[in-house]
């Protein structure tokens, strides 16, 4: 497959639907951004934070209409808080009823990333995530945030295992109060949003 942008061959991203241009940073994805695992509606509103990946200016959105975060619209990564990625991976898994996806291993390369995290700009921690799904989470463990590439949500709420149909919560929260919050603490100013 060749880039749409510089004609450069286009590699699928390890154990995902994606494909990345590592000519031109750029992607190419088989579903629009509201209509996946990962679905995520743009608010119009663009933060002062920059995608770990991309270097550019990260957008706000809500995923599944709950949860609002920080998302680039070139790799669609997202950032949340941690407290609330459990939750929210919590109740989608629950939720979910559709195939299962056959386990795959981690990517070995991907423990060796070096992610700045998009609030504090300090490199996040790349661990693995242990609960379902076989990914690499990216977290910074002083502004409490995660960053999750376009993906790994999915491969998490798909993967096999225990569902529990009952649980009911609420994975309300702001990831940009909650960087606007470390900004404030690090006396770095962006201003409001």
């Amino acid at each position: 497959m060749n880039c749409n942008s510089c004609s450069g061959v286009m590699l699928q991203v390890y154990g995902q639907t994606h494909f990345h241009c590592s000519s031109c940073n750029s992607f190419e994805f088989p579903t629009e951004l509201g209509n996946s695992l990962e679905a995520i509606k743009p608010k119009g509103k663009v933060t002062p934070f920059q995608c770990p990946k991309c270097a550019i200016d990260l957008q706000v959105g809500t995923l599944h209409d709950q949860v609002e975060v920080c998302f680039c619209e070139n790799c669609r990564g997202f950032v949340v808080d941690s407290a609330t990625f459990g939750a929210i991976a919590t109740e989608l898994r629950d939720a979910y009823t559709g195939p299962e996806d056959t386990p795959q291993p981690i990517d070995p390369t991907q423990m060796d990333r070096r992610e700045s995290c998009p609030a504090c700009f300090e490199r996040m921690d790349a661990h693995p995530y242990y609960g379902p799904g076989n990914i690499v989470l990216d977290t910074c463990m002083h502004c409490k945030l995660a960053w999750l590439d376009h993906g790994e949500l999915s491969r998490i709420i798909r993967a096999p295992g225990l569902r529990n149909q009952n649980r009911s919560g609420n994975a309300e929260s702001s990831v940009l109060r909650q960087a606007f919050d470390v900004q404030c603490h690090t006396n770095t100013n962006f201003g409001m949003f």
